[in-house]
């Protein structure tokens, strides 16, 4: 098994529940963003 570690970090955005601006965004929109820009300031060839 290899190792994994956390080379890099990013939130998601906070929103008012059920009525803010992300109501309608399903968890792995924002995660999937997420990891895109984690892996993007980490400077890793996805």
């Amino acid at each position: 098994m290899r190792e994994a570690v956390i080379v890099s970090t990013a939130r998601t955005p906070i929103g008012k529940a059920y009525r803010g601006a992300f109501n309608n965004t399903e968890a792995p929109t924002l995660g999937g963003h997420a990891v895109k820009h984690a892996v993007k300031r980490a400077n890793l060839d996805p």
